[in-house]
């Protein structure tokens, strides 16, 4: 099959008493290698923790929202590298991500508690 995924982004900026402007709007559509995904909320803690795949081989495209109102969540490819440092994705609370991902493993961390994000990863 074709065209399994289809990502759409939106950016918009409102600058106080201006008309918003649309920066960019994008929908595009991509191929789905394998079947598998992961989709669920996940509680993420303070210490780095791989997401777990389960019968996902290869990570492909992922969405996670941070659902927490109050804290963040960094993001990385091992837990070696979520040093607050090497971080690669930042979600404040209520913050979306979106992309493909370019490692074997999707690692998260909470910065000052446990927080709930939902996290979808399609097979690449």
């Amino acid at each position: 099959m074709a065209n399994e995924i289809a990502a759409q982004a939106i950016l918009r900026m409102k600058i106080a008493g201006e008309d918003p402007v649309d920066i960019d709007s994008l929908t595009q559509y991509f191929d789905m290698t394998g079947a598998e995904y992961v989709d669920g909320i996940f509680s993420i803690g303070t210490s780095a923790e791989d997401i777990a795949l389960g019968d996902v081989g290869t990570p492909g495209w992922v969405y996670m929202r941070n659902l927490d109102s109050t804290n963040d969540v960094t993001g990385g490819y091992d837990t070696t590298t979520l040093d607050g440092d090497e971080d690669v994705i930042k979600m404040k609370p209520g913050e979306p991500f979106l992309g493909r991902w370019a490692a074997a493993t999707v690692t998260l961390r909470a910065d000052t508690a446990a927080c709930r994000v939902r996290v979808f990863i399609a097979e690449d």
